[in-house]
């Protein structure tokens, strides 16, 4: 299997053999998400240990989808390849870790800071995606009294979100400090070990979306492109809500990509430090905007203020100034508060974007004077009834549109699944699974389309038929496979105890019947089934034949 730390699902190549014990060495080096806790070298105060462990795969997470709202649920790789067959996506779960507690080693320098002591908020709420929060904080006197939501913690007892490492309560004390009018909603994904997956971090993001939260901080991340999260952040974006995640720390490490803040509706958070670049703050052309992040003063366990350094003290920063803008003018959405936060950012770098800070220091005074500047938006338009015929055909569904769209997207259960702008139409979408369809459109004039909802029931696909017309003397063996009338990808999978083998099979048009010849180790029982991959997400399998 080619591991891609950037990429999902991961591919097989050509006849490539691959063992369950090389793909977790491979996962336990390319699939790694770590949270953003940035070691601060010489701080007075606190130092963050950059010590992560070596983490494998953990099986695989699926992606399940009931009234629009997506729930994530981990199997195994039987179930993984069944589930896929039916439509389902799924991909290789992927584990984190959290450094060790950070630690005080010295008093020294520490300036003189004030009680703080804050108003009951009423503000929006904003969501801290951490290691939970330490409540009994002075700071957070007041946060909960008289709100009927709090906390909760996706990985062990639900109730148990008490913060007992201080990154999350850190994290949420910058957001209490830049907007201290904003509801803090805790949401810890990882265990009591330090621990935690991406199944975690998404579930934790729908938590928050689905009771309240306008604003989502996601102050962690990694190399891996999850698909649970992913499809977490497009669960928010379809919701109205803005996600708000840290860069990375890798900046003097090549600054590889991180996820989630390079999804496209995420607002990637670079550090500086006094307008200067942070030497770890990732570069990239998915960094959006930057804030100080080098030496910030917040919250910690045991009512203590701490100083703590990384994109992760960055990223509450914007998440707090979204959030003042959001009470400001309730009424613009996700997207326009991110395009705010980025047109009013002061430009610290050079002229325009720039991939070191993006589009410059996010400034709160800049980015609600902006905000109110924006005039209201008028009542939209109707341009009448969408008219979108819906053609099932083997394994997909046809979908055209009649009248003249300028702008189209199309959301399968709630979860955004194609776009197109720019053309009058028609276009088409396929898809392989059984889905509730909303199209939502504008017609050439810029008026807007009453969306268009439909149940669509693809008919399902004749699976493949697999079996062995011959075996040679040695390692020759010639599989005939009975193919359903569908272009698509054929794969011959060869299955001994733990190891598989995969063969492209190439077809010629749209031929139902191939002969492949295979070689294989016959001092060994092997079995072999046929994969048809179809459509955008389809795939079909046949039961396995064992070649003795």
């Amino acid at each position: 299997m080619n591991i891609h730390s950037d990429l999902y699902p991961a591919t097989v190549s050509h006849g490539l053999v691959r063992s369950r014990g090389v793909l977790e060495r491979l996962l336990s080096r390319s699939a790694l998400l770590t949270a953003l806790l940035f070691p601060l070298l010489g701080a007075p105060v606190v130092v963050a240990s950059d010590m992560f462990a070596p983490l494998g795969g953990s099986g695989f997470t699926a992606v399940l989808v009931e009234d629009g709202v997506p729930s994530f649920v981990s199997v195994d790789a039987i179930s993984a390849r069944r589930l896929r067959a039916r439509g389902v996506e799924v991909a290789e779960t992927v584990v984190f870790a959290v450094p060790s507690t950070p630690q005080v080693v010295s008093t020294q320098n520490v300036p003189p800071i004030p009680s703080v002591v804050f108003a009951a908020p009423s503000g929006p709420l904003v969501a801290v995606v951490d290691t939970g929060l330490d409540v009994s904080h002075s700071w957070f006197s007041g946060v909960f009294a008289g709100h009927k939501i709090q906390g909760r913690s996706v990985v062990g007892d639900p109730t148990n979100w008490l913060d007992t490492n201080g990154h999350g309560t850190h994290v949420a004390g910058v957001v209490r400090l830049v907007d201290p009018s904003a509801r803090i909603l805790p949401v810890r994904v990882f265990d009591a070990s330090g621990f935690g997956t991406d199944r975690a971090v998404a579930d934790g993001i729908v938590w928050a979306v689905e009771n309240g939260a306008r604003v989502v901080n996601v102050s962690l991340g990694g190399p891996a492109r999850s698909l649970a999260t992913e499809r977490a952040v497009d669960f928010a974006r379809s919701r109205d809500v803005v996600v708000v995640a840290a860069a990375g720390n890798y900046g003097d490490q090549g600054s590889p990509v991180m996820y989630p803040a390079a999804f496209e509706s995420v607002v990637a958070v670079a550090a500086h430090d006094a307008f200067s670049p942070a030497f770890f703050s990732n570069r990239g052309a998915y960094v959006d905007v930057s804030a100080e992040g080098m030496s910030v003063w917040s919250a910690h366990l045991s009512n203590r203020v701490v100083l703590m350094g990384g994109t992760s003290m960055a990223s509450p920063f914007v998440a707090a100034v979204a959030a003042r803008v959001r009470a400001a003018r309730p009424d613009l959405d996700a997207e326009t508060v991110k395009s705010l936060l980025e047109s009013s950012a002061v430009d610290i770098g050079e002229p325009g974007r720039d991939d070191v800070f993006g589009w410059g220091a996010v400034d709160a005074d800049r980015a609600l004077a902006a905000a109110v500047g924006v005039p209201q938006l008028p009542a939209p338009v109707s341009a009448g009834a969408l008219s979108v015929s819906l053609v099932p055909r083997l394994g997909s569904v046809l979908m055209r549109a009649e009248s003249p769209v300028s702008a189209v997207e199309v959301f399968a259960d709630g979860m955004p699944v194609f776009s197109q702008a720019g053309s009058p139409g028609p276009w088409v979408f396929e898809m392989a699974h059984e889905a509730e369809v909303t199209v939502r459109a504008v017609d050439v004039e810029g008026r807007i389309y009453e969306p268009f909802v439909a149940k669509v029931s693809p008919k399902p696909v004749p699976s493949p038929k697999v079996s062995v017309v011959r075996r040679g003397a040695k390692s020759k063996v010639d599989v005939r496979l009975v193919l359903p009338r569908l272009e698509g990808r054929t794969v011959l999978v060869a299955v001994s105890g733990e190891e598989e083998v995969e063969f492209d099979v190439p077809r010629s048009g749209k031929s139902t019947s191939v002969v492949y010849r295979l070689s294989l180790d016959r001092s060994r029982p092997w079995a072999v089934r046929a994969c048809l991959f179809y459509g955008s997400a389809g795939m079909v399998c046949s039961v396995s034949v064992p070649v003795r």
